[in-house]
């Protein structure tokens, strides 16, 4: 897998070294095709679509090779667990040995010599077998991590490789984008100085198609030429023949003038027709303005009738203010009279009080009419009609 993997990255290279002179292959046709003005791009469009098929291929392999990469890692994690797994059940299995040893110690110490060599024996070749197991165990554990490490260093070796790939596609990619975009905005100029050309071309057309027409007027010219000089080779054989022309063309003449006299006529006419329209226009254009005088007489009866209605508001709002103020003078009189007799005696000072609340609720009164008086007014208010 490394060996292959490994192998891979000079093959990445020589196609990448390739897909950038096919690009550059690919610029340079375009350029040479919009020097002569009529490139069509489809091919090249099409080869740079497969590059980028390609590359978008080739980054899901890389994005591939990641994920095992990451697999791998946590393949090395598992591995690094299980060797310190071992390494435990090792210190597990040691501090056990150590256990039984003495063990049989104390069974020696205990026993008789023959049973405590016998015990002495199986606990020896217990502790040989645990001691061969362990052994065989870290063997393995060690062999486990020498594998592995080699996997990791092989991994990283990889991902080495695989990012500078990764990184060089990107480039490439970043790169094809940017032809890309490039090609399109150099298609759509073309197609415009395509649209122009044959804009143009359409013109030339119809200049030929003229040219052609004018080449035929010219053909019937020189054929009217020829047909007129033959007509008048046979006019100066025939002069009589001539003079009876000369005769009917004067006839022709005064039938022309006489036309033109009745034309002059009809002329005059029209004129006079006009003058009349035009004077007619003015009295149609009182007509209107008589109409808008009834519409402004209606609108201006209409004010009259609410500067009426205003000037008698105000007017009742005047009254209302006079007995306002004067009900204010009547309440400042009581005031003054209270005032001055508030010197006197007891029995006088009991009538004033007496008095008092009548003087309140009459002003109360009052106030309670003018303020009613004084909010439908406000409410009423001139009211304009708009015009």
């Amino acid at each position: 897998m490394d060996v292959s993997e490994t192998h891979s990255s000079p093959k990445g290279t020589q196609t990448l070294n390739e897909s950038r002179q096919n690009g550059i292959h690919i610029m340079r046709n375009s350029s040479q095709q919009t020097d002569h003005g009529t490139a069509v791009l489809d091919k090249e469009i099409f080869q740079l679509s497969e590059y980028l098929k390609e590359a978008l291929h080739r980054e899901q392999k890389l994005k591939q090779k990641l994920a095992v990469l990451q697999e791998l890692l946590a393949v090395l994690v598992q591995a690094a667990e299980k060797s310190w797994k071992v390494q435990v059940s090792e210190d597990k299995l040691k501090s056990r040995v150590g256990a039984l040893e003495s063990q049989l110690r104390a069974c020696s110490q205990s026993s008789r010599k023959a049973g405590a060599k016998k015990l002495l024996m199986e606990m020896e070749d217990q502790k040989q077998k645990y001691e061969q197991k362990v052994k065989e165990s870290l063997q393995k554990m060690l062999e486990e991590k020498g594998n592995t490490e080699q996997e990791l260093q092989n991994a990283q070796r990889t991902l080495v490789v695989t990012e500078g790939e990764c990184d060089l596609w990107k480039n490439e990619y970043e790169t094809f984008k940017k032809a890309w975009s490039d090609l399109i905005a150099r298609h759509t100029e073309l197609q415009d100085e395509l649209h122009i050309l044959q804009s143009k071309l359409e013109g030339v057309d119809t200049q030929d198609t003229q040219l052609h027409k004018l080449q035929a007027c010219l053909h019937i010219l020189e054929r009217e030429q020829t047909d007129l000089q033959t007509r008048l080779d046979a006019s100066e054989e025939d002069n009589e023949f001539q003079k009876e022309q000369l005769c009917s063309m004067e006839d022709k003449w005064r039938i022309a003038e006489e036309q033109k006299l009745a034309l002059e006529l009809m002329i005059s006419q029209l004129k006079n027709e006009i003058f009349t329209v035009r004077n007619q226009l003015p009295l149609q254009k009182d007509k209107k303005d008589e109409k808008h005088g009834t519409e402004l007489q209606k609108v201006t009866s209409q004010l009259a009738m609410k500067e009426k209605e205003c000037t008698e508001l105000r007017s009742e709002l005047e009254t209302l203010s006079d007995e306002y103020l004067s009900c204010q003078t009547k309440l400042r009189q009581c005031r003054d009279q209270l005032k001055s007799h508030h010197g006197q005696k007891t029995k006088r000072r009991s009538c004033w009080w007496c008095w008092l609340p009548c003087l309140v609720l009459a002003t109360a009164t009052v106030m309670a009419t003018l303020l009613s008086n004084l909010d439908t007014i406000v409410h009423r208010g001139p009211k304009f009609t708009p015009f």
